[in-house]
């Protein structure tokens, strides 16, 4: 008789085990899911370094997690307040909050080296290094920007975020410079010079005069006082 009461006994506490841990995994890969929804698009690693439940007693009944997901305003880093619905016996639902550590980290770009104002943003003056979401401003330029074509707008030193405001597209053409334009009609190429009548960055448009002519065209900025045209 005493075998078969502590048999019971054991059969319990595992089972009580088992559920606690599926229940416990459950958690954590919806916790992980309702996070990468309210930071998708942001390139972040993320690590829920903690969780704990207002009404942990709920997991020796509970037979499912229903759902997850953030208290409404708050964010979705740093200590973040989440709403837990569990399916209960006979198909009641029981609702507790439940409080999480997340730590995001995205790529971001770095200074690499100092840097004088003008300076070109390329592979050797900058890089890209992992830092905490909650810890960033949001003039952080991202990894996940490009910074073709552009320069540094101030002196820069070494560690260093790199903000949007330290980042800017240089003036490549401005008004009454000479300018290159490359002509495509076709597959033929036909260049030409002419004046600028306004001032672009690349990819910006501009009108062109060309010389010995009065005729005006609408150009793409490409380079230094180079631009191109498709008619």
């Amino acid at each position: 008789m005493m075998t078969r009461i502590i048999s019971t006994v054991l059969v319990s506490a595992l089972w009580a085990s088992t559920a606690w841990g599926g229940l416990n995994q459950d958690i954590e890969q919806q916790l992980h899911r309702v996070i990468g929804d309210a930071l998708v698009g942001q390139d972040a690693r993320i690590s829920i370094r903690d969780w704990r439940l207002r009404q942990p007693m709920l997991l020796d009944e509970a037979l499912s997690v229903k759902d997850i997901e953030i208290v409404r305003g708050d964010r979705a880093v740093g200590l973040v307040n989440m709403r837990v619905r569990f399916n209960m016996p006979q198909e009641k639902i029981a609702s507790t909050t439940l409080l999480a550590e997340v730590e995001a980290k995205v790529p971001v770009w770095v200074v690499a080296r100092r840097m004088g104002r003008g300076a070109p943003l390329n592979g050797v003056n900058v890089r890209v290094e992992e830092r905490p979401l909650s810890r960033l401003g949001r003039n952080a330029v991202r990894a996940t920007e490009s910074l073709v074509g552009k320069v540094s707008s101030r002196p820069l030193s070494p560690g260093m975020l790199l903000s949007n405001s330290a980042v800017t597209t240089p003036m490549l053409v401005t008004k009454g410079q000479d300018v290159s334009v490359a002509v495509h009609v076709g597959s033929v190429r036909v260049q030409a010079r002419g004046e600028a009548m306004g001032n672009g960055r690349r990819g910006d448009r501009v009108s062109v005069r060309l010389h010995g002519s009065r005729r005006v065209l609408k150009v793409e900025v490409i380079g230094r006082n180079q631009a191109s045209v498709i008619r």
